[in-house]
């Protein structure tokens, strides 16, 4: 089966679920247009991790004991799409398009505006590198405890709030 378009894969996952806007959309990204992956995440789920995995990144807050977006390659691999998604908008709101439709995030829109003016774009240009090295590292065996390493150090890109 292909993909369906975002509108497609919103209205049919509104018809079975009840999902706000904004997780519709980032069910779509997630779950790359498959009605199956969105319908066995059951939403909120992928959504609080999600969050989890941009607190622990993005804003250095440390999950505590549980961090099971990093436990193993392919949780690591799925934690570093997630951070592309982030600063895609990051990337989407420096060009002045800050409007919830266009992010996948629209969740932490109000933090995605304020990283944006405080980041310029060679940063976040490193930071992106940074992903898409670590994602191939991961693909080509690289050691997850190197890479995890390498994608802390690489993807900060401000101040934590």
């Amino acid at each position: 089966f292909s993909a369906l378009p975002e509108e497609s894969f919103a209205r049919e996952l509104a018809g079975r679920r009840g999902f706000d806007q904004g997780t519709l959309r980032y069910l779509a990204h997630a779950c790359e247009g498959r009605l199956g992956c969105a319908l066995a995440s059951g939403g909120t789920d992928l959504l609080s991790e999600k969050n989890r995995i941009i607190d622990y990144f993005i804003l250095r807050q440390e999950p505590g004991a549980d961090r099971p977006f990093v436990q193993d390659r392919l949780a690591l691999r799925q934690s570093l799409k997630v951070l592309c998604g982030w600063f895609r908008d990051l990337y989407v709101c420096k060009a002045g398009l800050a409007d919830e439709r266009h992010l996948i995030n629209s969740d932490r829109g109000e933090l995605l505006v304020r990283m944006a003016q405080e980041t310029a774009f060679s940063r976040l240009d490193e930071a992106v590198q940074t992903l898409q090295d670590s994602l191939l590292a991961l693909e080509q065996n690289a050691n997850t405890k190197l890479v995890l390493a390498c994608v802390l150090s690489g993807v900060s890109v401000a101040e934590a709030p």
